[in-house]
């Protein structure tokens, strides 16, 4: 094959990827010094893996859901499943953070994921449940920090956990 039809089936595969869109995953065109600013408010300032991600039962976090939510199955309450302070019974859990399009963060604008810290609603409207702290966000990041903190989130590896809804027994 000649250099000029290997050039052109190149192109043409670069085209076809474009038009097609690139598979779930880790977004590899981030800003690197914004992932690095993400994961630093993410593992050392706001401790998110403190609930988001499950224990083993050693009590070490399960690196295989790194910010990945409650397991279900796992006993109530633990890390990152929560009984309602109140004595309602119900139960709150920990959430997926991963870019995970069906069960994490993947399918989540920016903006949608913004308007979660600053306002304490899902994307569906939902508020936010104890103990998410999403108040303490409003105080303590800025616009580019909840940037930074997206940034890192898409750049992780995609996790599939399907997290219980919260409310009702435990599951």
């Amino acid at each position: 094959m000649s250099a000029r039809a290997r050039l052109a089936w190149v192109a043409l595969g670069g085209l076809l990827a474009l038009a097609i869109g690139s598979p779930p995953g880790p977004l590899t065109a981030q800003d690197p010094d914004l992932v690095a600013k993400g994961r630093h408010l993410v593992e050392d300032v706001a401790n998110c893996g403190e609930c988001h991600t499950p224990l083993t039962a050693t009590g070490e976090p399960d690196e295989r859901y790194h910010l990945a939510g409650h397991v279900a199955g796992l006993p109530v309450p633990t890390n990152s499943a929560f009984k309602d302070l109140k004595g309602s019974g119900e139960v709150t859990y920990a959430r997926n953070l991963t870019p995970d399009p069906e069960t994490g963060l993947g399918a989540w604008t920016e903006e949608e994921f913004h308007r979660t810290l600053r306002e304490g609603v899902t994307r569906e409207g939902r508020p936010l449940r104890h103990p998410m702290p999403w108040k303490r966000f409003l105080k303590a990041f800025g616009d580019e920090d909840i940037r930074a903190i997206w940034a890192y989130l898409r750049s992780l590896p995609p996790v599939k956990n399907q997290v219980p809804e919260a409310g009702g027994p435990p599951q």
